[in-house]
């Protein structure tokens, strides 16, 4: 049973999930918290405040991760047996919102599409002697004339692995 629990993150998540929880102890042992598990209200808003806040050890977290962060503490007391860690802790959802508003809207990056211009100019870089090139080449062509994005044509290394 542990074993398909443990199986139902990416590797990925849970390692995001791992850091989260790592970060949730750390700073109850640097605040003398005892009773770390269950988390409580106090110990959850003062946490994410951290988060928020730059100290010498590192910069303050963006939104967006804390959000993150606070998911991987759920999940973690979901897989020792604590459900609905959230429920009946209604400042924690205003710290959130709080930290969003404290940090203001982020610009999203402007993703362009690849034209078919700029398509003709990465092939005037290639030499088509090398196998890697002529492959790069075709995938690029795909990905455009497919209108697919990057992630739609190509492996990430956990895919990767799988393939091989």
């Amino acid at each position: 049973m542990q074993q398909l629990i443990t199986s139902s993150l990416s590797n990925r998540t849970r390692a995001a999930y791992d850091s989260a929880a790592s970060s949730y102890l750390l700073f109850c042992s640097n605040n003398n918290i005892i009773n770390t598990i269950p988390a409580n209200q106090d110990n959850i808003c003062g946490w994410l405040a951290d988060l928020a806040t730059t100290n010498s050890n590192r910069s303050a977290l963006k939104h967006s991760s804390i959000k993150s962060y606070l998911s991987g503490l759920v999940s973690l007391h979901e897989e020792i047996g604590y459900s609905r860690l959230l429920d009946h802790m209604p400042l924690v959802s205003r710290i959130c919102t709080g930290i969003k508003r404290e940090q203001g809207a982020t610009n999203k990056r402007i993703r362009l599409p690849i034209t078919p211009g700029m398509l003709k100019q990465f092939k005037s870089h290639l030499s088509f002697k090398l196998h890697n090139h002529a492959m790069l080449y075709a995938a690029m062509c795909c990905g455009v004339f497919g209108l697919m994005k990057a992630g739609e044509f190509t492996l990430n290394n956990d895919k990767r692995d799988e393939i091989d």
